[in-house]
């Protein structure tokens, strides 16, 4: 177990934030879905969280305890849904928010500057998405729950030899710079006569050959392998965490509060659209584990 000091309590859910960035359909999404009361925000058009209907549901933090997902339709759905966001906060029925599809967010909403400009002006528009995206991270980041951020990534190439999240300009290392956890997201198979006969889906927790990899952990770091394989649950055991405990100290949802919605500009959002609310959940699926923490054997997913 971890050596825990007298300011930390170890029964109680940490609260961390997380920049995963990896191709598509390595696994980034899933993870965010085993986090703890998640809140999914996504592109619609994407199409990400078909994921989440079909994952495992064995692996959600809490037994029978979905995932809340939204879409992003329109420039001020994000600031708009704010309100009911800390509503949801304070309720206890939302204690991590997920941003699924942050490259495509990113890019959109720059398209989306640029298209409301009466004469072209890149730089404008980059300076104009950086106040945006820096606003959204601090905001985010001081809501008092875990944030992950998903990216797709930046490959290295001959302008840029190092391994990135793709956000448009500057913000790209600022993000990075201010998560607790910067992970690469990554699949190897394992083939036998020309046929995938293994797949794991891997974060890599360590530098990564060109990929900028790292975490907060200080002392710590060492407790996490590399690469990393399975679901939060796991993720908090190799830390040292007391899973089990953790899921007992996690307080009771109470009834939300009515929110004001907020003043909208002329174009007015209709507001986030609900991409899934299964009132009866469909029957997990089973899954055949390719998770080799040791940790995993530790704690017991519901």
């Amino acid at each position: 177990m971890r050596d825990i000091s007298l300011d930390e309590e170890p029964a109680k859910l940490p609260v961390h934030t997380f920049l995963i960035y990896g191709d598509t359909r390595t696994g980034k999404t899933e993870f965010g879905g085993t986090m703890p009361r998640p809140l999914i925000i996504v592109d619609p058009t994407e199409g990400g969280y078909t994921t989440l209907k079909n994952m495992d549901r064995s692996k959600w933090f809490e037994e029978g305890v979905a995932p809340i997902v939204k879409g992003f339709e329109n420039m001020n759905d994000l600031s708009a849904f704010q309100p009911e966001l800390k509503a949801l906060i304070a309720a206890k029925r939302v204690l991590t928010v997920v941003h699924d599809a942050w490259s495509f967010y990113c890019d959109w909403f720059l398209s989306k500057i640029q298209e409301s400009q009466t004469k072209l002006d890149n730089r404008a528009a980059y300076g104009t998405l950086g106040q945006h995206l820096r606003k959204m991270r601090t905001d985010y980041h001081s809501l008092g729950v875990n944030v992950v951020w998903n990216c797709l990534a930046k490959h290295p190439d001959s302008d840029d030899p190092k391994g990135r999240p793709m956000i448009p300009g500057k913000e790209s290392d600022k993000f990075a710079a201010g998560v607790n956890f910067l992970f690469h997201s990554r699949i190897e198979q394992r083939r036998e006569g020309g046929k995938v006969v293994a797949t794991e889906y891997q974060l890599r927790t360590q530098q990564f050959g060109n990929y900028i990899v790292g975490n907060r952990e200080g002392i710590y770091a060492g407790n996490l392998p590399d690469p990393f394989t399975g679901s939060y649950s796991d993720f908090l055991a190799v830390l040292g965490y007391d899973v089990d405990e953790i899921r007992k100290s996690l307080p009771t949802p109470g009834p939300i509060a009515k929110v004001t919605p907020a003043a909208a500009p002329a174009a007015a959002s209709k507001g986030p659209v609900v991409i899934t609310k299964a009132s009866t959940p469909r029957p997990a699926v089973p899954v055949k584990a390719t998770n080799n923490n040791p940790a995993s054997k530790a704690t017991s997913n519901k």
